[in-house]
């Protein structure tokens, strides 16, 4: 047993000491101070066996509402299956207790709130890394049929591996109940879709708009709406374009992919696959700036720390909040690898501290305004054309903003690294090119030699021979990382499918993608990019 965590450490963590009437234990987590206030409810910093986690406790006027129970209960459900890269995972929750709760991994990092605010805008270099990692923890979250609906810079969080999205899942549980009523919508104005603040319909492509305006943050320090009353937020947000200034000077190719995600029409705004496909070939390698890290750093060895040991409580008032076993916790998610030698030596000494103390805390939840409902009644258009036109004289982006749903991710789309200057008018996505025949160099997978001649009497090869990553069939598609895509990937290569550039590296990307639909294609499957019983049957046969 380590000894418990001192009151100045649990401030380092992010949490501020409990007020009288907190709660010491929420299911099996003890409480060791308060990392947040909000709209939903109150965030602690939890501890059980070992890890550490941002645990949400629900306000009591909307643990009264039926409808929020009902929603907050099926918007678990869904959370609790996804296994997206880039997102701070549930670890347990119970939507039945008098005071329903969650609690999510807690990730040792800085808000991006925080890392991008008060003049210190990211490098380019790093923007570009935010953009490919936080959409492709967007593809997972849809990819779970759930829309994020309140995606800004305090609800992204920086750590050692990797930006870390959280929050998700819960906002629309809260739309539904009194806490928004009419011509009221869940969200944060300056990152609000046009779609969302006029009629509170939302899809993914609001998430890849609210995306756009993160990126702008991190880039210059500023959202791209400028500041002022939600109400003057929210009409610029519907009608007027955003204030890019800045980025132009920061990255043209980074400017031209903020601007298509800020489109006024949704059907025009890019996937999220295919943000991270082009943010990707930009951000290879790239770390975080030094005087992050280093602000990254002590966080990440106190929590290795709290991993260690079993803290002691801080005082507070009863003594737990919740009844029953609530929902199952889930493996821990292995974390991408570092991206530099700095970053492994980091990972490395934290691994031995999981060793030695049955696990490291990973999953951040600092302390940040959490979802708010503003009126969006003054923004509203005549009732009588829902057509949403910019004041004269402003320029105009687009047309009318649609509320309709955003279709499943693509694999295609327009590159902003592809060399050139960077396009006045920005280009709508382009179709997907099929995969090169040649495999990559670098994969770590040898190509297999394709089928015997007719009359050959060479045994049948067993693709899955040489591939023993995983012997699982769950789902696999895109945006998933770890074990079973590198089965996927091995025995791909082993039917003599290419991955591309880069090859068998455990993340489901847009080559996977198109490798597996070219097999399913050729098998006489369901061509859908998703790796099923079927498929996986099909792949070791």
């Amino acid at each position: 047993m380590g000894p418990a965590l001192r009151e100045d450490e649990v401030r380092a963590l992010g949490a501020e000491p409990p007020e009288p009437g907190d709660p010491r234990q929420v299911g099996p987590f003890v409480l060791l101070g308060v990392l947040g206030v909000g709209g939903m409810g109150r965030v602690y910093l939890g501890w059980s066996g070992g890890t550490l986690a941002a645990v949400k406790v629900i306000r009591p006027e909307l643990a009264d509402d039926p409808r929020f129970r009902r929603r907050f209960g099926r918007e678990l459900e869904a959370v609790r299956r996804l296994d997206a890269a880039f997102t701070a995972p549930l670890l347990d929750a119970q939507a039945d207790a008098a005071r329903p709760w969650l609690a999510t991994r807690y990730v040792p990092g800085i808000a991006l709130e925080d890392a991008a605010g008060s003049g210190r805008p990211l490098p380019a270099e790093a923007v570009w890394r935010l953009a490919a990692d936080v959409a492709t923890a967007l593809q997972g979250i849809h990819g779970a049929g759930i829309i994020h609906r309140d995606l800004k810079p305090s609800n992204v969080i920086l750590a050692a591996d990797g930006p870390k999205v959280i929050d998700f899942g819960v906002a629309h549980a809260a739309g539904l109940s009194q806490l928004t009523v009419t011509g009221q919508h869940v969200g944060t104005p300056s990152y609000m879709a046009p779609e969302q603040a006029r009629t509170g319909q939302v899809g993914r492509a609001s998430d890849v708009f609210s995306l756009g305006g993160l990126l702008m943050f991190a880039a210059t320090g500023r959202p791209p709406f400028g500041t002022g009353s939600p109400t003057e937020v929210l009409f610029r947000v519907v009608h007027e374009p955003p204030d890019l200034s800045g980025l132009e000077q920061a990255d043209p190719y980074l400017r031209a992919l903020v601007e298509r995600c800020l489109h006024k029409d949704p059907e025009q705004r890019p996937h999220a696959a295919e943000v991270a496909a082009a943010a990707r070939e930009r951000a290879a390698g790239t770390a975080w700036p030094d005087p992050l890290q280093e602000r990254i750093e002590p966080r990440a060895a106190l929590a290795a720390k709290a991993s260690g040991g079993e803290p002691a409580a801080l005082s507070g008032g009863e003594t737990s909040v919740g009844e029953g076993d609530g929902l199952p916790c889930r493996a821990p998610v292995p974390a991408p690898a570092p991206r530099s030698r700095r970053r492994l030596v980091l990972a490395a000494s934290l691994a031995a501290v999981c060793l030695a103390g049955g696990g490291i805390a990973a999953g951040l939840l600092v302390r940040h305004p959490e979802t708010t409902a503003y009126t969006a009644a003054p923004v509203a258009t005549h009732p009588s054309s829902p057509a949403v036109h910019a004041p004269s004289g402003a320029a105009h982006q687009g047309g009318a903003a649609s509320s309709q749903t955003q279709p499943a991710a693509d694999s295609g789309g327009w590159n902003p690294g592809s060399g050139g200057a960077a396009p006045a008018t920005v280009p709508g996505p382009v179709a997907a090119q099929p995969a090169p025949a040649a495999p990559a160099p670098a994969d770590p997978v040898p190509a297999q030699p394709g089928p015997s001649p007719a009359g050959s009497t060479a045994a049948p090869r067993n693709p899955a021979s040489g591939c023993t990553y995983y012997s699982g069939t769950a789902i696999t598609q895109y945006g998933d990382a770890g074990r079973n895509v590198v089965q996927v990937q091995c025995l791909l290569r082993s039917h003599g499918y290419s991955l591309g550039h880069y090859g068998v590296d455990g993340r489901f990307g847009p080559d996977t993608r198109t490798a597996v639909e070219q097999f399913q294609r050729a098998h006489h499957l369901t061509v859908d990019g998703i790796v099923g019983g079927d498929t996986w049957r099909a792949l070791r046969a």
